[in-house]
């Protein structure tokens, strides 16, 4: 028989399910209106009882060195294109924008919680009315 001492991996795991509490309630505020946060409805994104729902991943104001980091502590998203600003990334440039690598494993599929319902939630702003027709796009992958 083996005896551990496990005191700085549970100082460790009450870190990391404080900072998830913290980002819980950050995201639950991110609604753009009361109303829509009261809405009980499961289709609305913004209801309070849906969008922290899964919620493995918060990608927001923290990026440096080409990483997007994630403030769930979990998987941290690579930029192409973009720099830092106050409140997040901003990108530039055709092919510009970031790439969470969930599932790019194969069968070493270390992200086990792609393979199921899960959300992933990015604070992003868009800036000024396209001079194209259909010059930026927003891409999610949404599994039924």
């Amino acid at each position: 028989m083996v005896s551990v001492v496990l005191t700085e991996e549970l100082k460790r795991v009450k870190e990391v399910l404080s900072t998830w509490k913290k980002v819980d309630d950050i995201v639950s505020k991110l609604c753009p209106s009361p109303i829509a946060a009261q809405e009980t409805s499961t289709a609305n994104a913004c209801s309070a009882v849906n969008i922290t729902a899964g919620l493995v991943g918060f990608l927001s104001g923290n990026f440096s060195n080409g990483k997007w980091r994630d403030e769930y502590l979990g998987v941290n998203a690579t930029v192409k294109g973009g720099f830092g600003t106050e409140n997040g990334v901003k990108f530039t440039g055709r092919g510009a924008g970031a790439e969470w690598p969930v599932g790019s494993q194969g069968e070493n599929q270390l992200y086990h919680f792609a393979n199921y319902n899960f959300t992933l939630v990015a604070t992003v702003s868009i800036h000024g009315e396209p001079e194209e027709e259909n010059p930026h796009s927003i891409n999610w992958c949404e599994d039924e």
